[in-house]
């Protein structure tokens, strides 16, 4: 039988070629457990110009010196919510609000539950209430936000239609959620 004998030329490439492999998946690996690592860590940035997703000076001073609970009921399933780009951006402030002590938030689907509103803020007033709307509770004072009011619009006529169309330009979360903080302690 005769041995097969590799030529230095050969040996240097199966070396090369090997740690080339090896170092290839150890790069794997630890981007791997970097992404892992770095999920875990709470952390985001607001990059915009107006920083639009943080809270103001004045709210937070509003929310640090609170000295009752404050109930904010979102009225639709969290889930869902986050699906809307809208209503994502009002999730993110509402978790924003959430970090202070005196704060909760809770998300009611009136699907499942039909009777809170009923409960929470009585008959006579239950019925101008709607999904995707807001509740400020502070002991017996409530504030009714409409989900429409959360955001700027902006209406406009489609002439390939002739019918009017609303477009969402901005969002007005902090100014209602902390202005219904104000009245309701």
């Amino acid at each position: 039988m005769k041995k097969f004998k590799l030529s230095e030329k050969a040996k240097r490439k199966f070396r090369y070629g090997t740690n080339s492999i090896i170092l290839l998946a150890v790069v794997i690996v630890v981007a791997i457990l970097a992404n892992i690592l770095l999920e875990q860590i709470p952390m985001s940035v607001d990059l915009t110009v107006e920083s639009l997703y943080t809270l103001t000076d004045t709210t937070k001073n509003i929310l640090k010196d609170l000295d009752k609970d404050v109930s904010i009921y979102a009225l639709y399933d969290r889930v869902k919510g986050e699906s809307s780009t809208n209503t994502f951006n009002v999730i993110k402030y509402l978790d924003m609000y959430e970090e202070y002590e005196h704060i909760s938030v809770e998300y009611v689907d009136l699907d499942k539950n039909p009777s809170f509103l009923r409960e929470t803020v009585g008959e006579e007033e239950a019925s101008s209430y709607s999904s995707g709307d807001y509740i400020v509770k502070c002991g017996d004072h409530i504030r009714h936000i409409p989900s429409a009011n959360m955001y700027e619009t902006e209406t406009s006529l489609d002439y390939s239609t002739f019918q009017y169309q609303s477009v969402t330009t901005g969002i007005n979360a902090e100014s209602c959620l902390s202005g219904a903080i104000m009245y309701v302690i």
